[in-house]
């Protein structure tokens, strides 16, 4: 059964933005900021939060998405089935969460960054709970991520709880639309909670034997920030990929490779172990981290 209005009986068109996904509906706010539950043509049928979309009102308070506007900052997951899989579209700003606690991986921080860059997103380091790391801990996080703050990134160290570093880290949300990610149990829904005071979002149980986070979200959302801006609820979201990707798109993504292109002796050097790279050359000569060229060599290895 269709329940999609012939096009003679729907209102004039107008823009709106996709705020939450429902199945087979979708909540799409007009520009004053009044929402409307929509349907959608199936030419439309994978709109994903933040989407600008042009739609019509149909009978009472629904309407009909009719279509969608080219998409920037597209972030993207490995789906069940094998493709694809779109999270979150037209998004400025990649908020990463670490929890100063937990080991950190610095392939896991690299996925993140090689994801921001490919989407020509900007991307932000936030180590969570500083307050419970031992001093050794602290020294290996600063030491690690001194690394990443001299490349450009922003990197935040922060409590939540106990309101340190906040600041600076809540001006990296102002007028952009950004989305949070992270594995479960850094933190990432009591930070919601801090930007968002007048949203109920649940914040995650940590079990005391693991103190892993269980999964507290169900369905992405789009949220504005009193102070300016726009958030999108990840909904447990822990990671994106870059399995659709090429292995020169890969390293595009490490942006302190970029001075080094085009200068290895071989056109289709791997970067490995082959005379004259200029990428090892930089390595040796400090220019490069050498786990920074070993995280890159993983990634392309799981392309296949």
């Amino acid at each position: 059964m269709n329940r999609i209005s012939p096009d003679n009986q729907l209102g004039p068109e107008q823009p709106g933005t996709i705020i939450s996904h429902y199945s087979t509906e979708v909540a799409v706010e007009d520009l004053h900021g009044q929402l409307f539950r929509c349907y959608f043509r199936q030419s439309c049928d994978h709109l994903v939060v933040g989407d600008h979309v042009k739609w019509q009102l149909d009978k009472g308070d629904r309407g009909v998405v009719t279509g969608i506007a080219p998409r920037k900052g597209v972030l993207s997951r490995h789906g069940k089935d094998g493709h694809e899989q779109v999270m979150a579209a037209n998004v400025d700003c990649l908020v990463t969460m670490f929890s100063a606690e937990e080991a950190l991986s610095t392939l896991s921080v690299d996925r993140y960054l090689v994801a921001a860059e490919l989407s020509n997103i900007k991307a932000v380091l936030v180590v969570n709970k500083i307050d419970l790391a031992t001093e050794e801990q602290r020294d290996q996080l600063e030491s690690i991520f001194d690394l990443y703050a001299s490349l450009g990134y922003s990197v935040h160290f922060v409590s939540v709880s106990k309101e340190k570093g906040m600041r600076a880290l809540k001006r990296e949300f102002d007028d952009k639309c950004s989305i949070i990610v992270g594995q479960s149990g850094v933190g990432k829904s009591s930070l919601i909670n801090t930007l968002l005071p007048h949203e109920s979002i649940r914040v995650g149980e940590v079990s005391s034997g693991n103190r892993q986070g269980k999964h507290t979200t169900t369905g992405a959302h789009l949220y504005h920030i009193p102070s300016g801006g726009d958030l999108i609820d990840s909904a447990g979201i822990r990671h994106f990929n870059c399995w659709h990707t090429t292995s020169d798109e890969i390293e595009r993504g490490f942006i302190e490779f970029a001075p080094y292109f085009g200068l290895c002796k071989f056109r289709n050097c791997q970067h490995a172990k082959e005379p004259g790279c200029a990428l090892q050359a930089a390595v040796k000569d400090g220019k490069i981290s050498p786990e920074r060229l070993s995280n890159y060599h993983t990634m392309v290895a799981e392309l296949t």
